[in-house]
């Protein structure tokens, strides 16, 4: 069976190529009453449900001042710069989620000067990146698909949209969401968001 997290990146990643159109199509089906499509919308609303839910939390915490350097980490997270491996440069600083100091630390940065750059341990980079992801993921299926109708050869629009089902990029974007939504709701529901998981209990 095809998990939600697979159906809410295929419909959006078509809907994202038709311009729109799949959306509506999907809808009109619904209405019609095809269970199909009734069971694409209901996939593609719990995805949804989640991942609402989690930037309703981090958006919270942005302004939670019990939070420490895990608020200020919230509040970089909307205009972040994607914290890529490749182009991470890192520094000895005190990371500001586990506040431990002289640790080797990368700087995740805002596009707005206003906002300071957050010192994150390098051990953190996986859950940093999988916060970023759940918050700018419209831009990630964006810049996936644009590369996907790039690499097509197709004389159509239906026939591009059929391939995407099977493609790479579907799966591992479907993979990549699963991942990172599992992260975060993980860390949402640690007794102590500010340590993003017990992995900080091993960072040295």
């Amino acid at each position: 069976m095809e998990s939600d997290t697979s159906i809410y990146t295929r419909f959006h990643g078509i809907n994202h190529v038709s311009k729109r159109e799949y959306q509506k199509w999907v809808k009109a089906r619904a209405e019609d009453g095809e269970a199909w499509a009734r069971d694409i919308e209901a996939a593609v609303a719990r995805v949804q449900q989640r991942i609402d839910y989690c930037l309703v939390r981090l958006e919270t915490m942005s302004k939670c001042d019990t939070l420490g350097g895990f608020s200020a980490f919230c509040r970089v997270l909307p205009t972040a710069l994607p914290p890529a491996r490749t182009s991470l440069a890192t520094t000895v600083a005190t990371c500001a989620i586990t506040g431990m100091r002289e640790r080797p630390c990368f700087l995740l940065k805002s596009t707005k000067t206003s906002l300071a750059p957050v010192p994150v341990h390098v051990r953190l980079l996986g859950q940093t990146q999988s916060c970023w992801t759940l918050r700018h993921f419209a831009s990630v299926l964006s810049m996936c698909m644009l590369r996907y109708v790039e690499a097509r050869v197709d004389s159509t629009l239906t026939e591009s949209c059929e391939a995407f089902a099977d493609s790479a990029h579907h799966t591992q974007l479907a993979a990549y969401l699963a991942i990172a939504l599992d992260d975060v709701e993980r860390i949402l529901a640690s007794n102590h968001h500010q340590q993003l998981l017990s992995s900080t209990s091993t960072v040295t």
